[in-house]
């Protein structure tokens, strides 16, 4: 910052909060003229309910030109936390996916996963693997149905496989596969041949209850259905749009019972989902983005 000197600082999370007394110190002197703070993830849910924490935070933000969340309710969360004396606007910019990625041409799977899939459905989760993605219970879910298969895309541990070998031995492999990492780009083709994308979070913190996944929008601007668990922001999306299923993501029953009612409608939640994705892509936001940068 010091050697770049620029117009705009826009600040990236709310890991830079110890340096943000420096940013706000640059901005009252004019050396930049416009902080915008990103704040991409809430605090824990022990800060937000700590009174000094939120008085150094309202200090913080109301020395900055404009905040920045991943949705309404996440806005919400924080004007009702701060009692509505925060002095400078929050603007909403959604994790939505940009038009290169709905556009992607369609492509064939590996002859891999071809091989694996044996001509059987299956569903996908980006991401699934991480901690509080509710794992357990979809696996679960999974092994009890006849004609859909699982698909993992994202960093897995191995204690998770050696669950899966605990409880079905090497049966799980005919059902479940983890791919692993995969480039942003060459996710498509596991979103454009699946029946559904599975997203759930857990709903322990705030930060998690009010998710905003770029997961669940890379599936619906391609048209994928989502099963999504009763997280706010996800479930009313799905709800308005009606381009998947809430389900109860603790709950195995309900888990298939929502896979089989993605079968049972597949090609009417793939249009709903065609409609909400001209509501989802992030190159609508830019007028948002310009007047972050721009307003004075």
């Amino acid at each position: 910052v010091l050697k770049t000197r620029p117009d705009v600082l826009w600040v990236h999370c709310l890991g830079f909060t110890g340096l943000m007394p420096l940013f706000l110190l640059l901005r009252k002197i004019g050396f930049i003229h416009r902080l915008v703070w990103d704040q991409h993830e809430l605090p824990s849910d022990s800060l937000l309910s700590s009174k000094i924490y939120m008085w150094l935070y309202q200090i913080l933000v109301n020395g900055c030109d404009a905040i920045v969340m991943a949705n309404q309710e996440r806005r919400d969360l924080i004007h009702g936390k701060t009692h509505d004396k925060l002095r400078v606007p929050i603007q909403v910019l959604n994790n939505y996916p940009d038009r290169c990625f709905q556009t992607l041409p369609r492509s064939e799977l590996s002859e891999s996963v071809l091989d694996w899939l044996q001509g059987k459905f299956y569903v996908l989760a980006q991401g699934g693997a991480n901690p509080n993605r509710h794992l357990d219970e979809l696996t679960t879910a999974i092994m009890q149905q006849l004609d859909v298969k699982l698909i993992v895309v994202g960093p897995y541990q191995e204690f998770q496989i050696e669950n899966l070998v605990r409880a079905y031995g090497d049966a799980w492999r005919e059902r479940i596969l983890f791919v692993g990492f995969v480039p942003q780009l060459d996710i498509a083709p596991y979103i454009d041949h699946a029946i559904a994308s599975i997203v759930f979070y857990a709903t322990l913190s705030s930060n998690s209850r009010l998710c905003a996944p770029n997961r669940l929008y890379q599936a619906l601007v391609r048209g994928l259905p989502v099963m999504v668990g009763p997280n706010l922001p996800m479930q009313k999306l799905v709800l308005q749009f009606d381009c998947g299923v809430v389900v109860d993501h603790s709950d195995v029953q309900s888990i298939n019972q929502g896979i089989d009612m993605i079968l049972s409608n597949r090609e009417h939640f793939h249009h709903q989902a065609l409609i909400a994705a001209e509501q989802m892509i992030w190159d609508e936001q830019n007028t948002v983005v310009e007047s972050l940068i721009t307003e004075r």
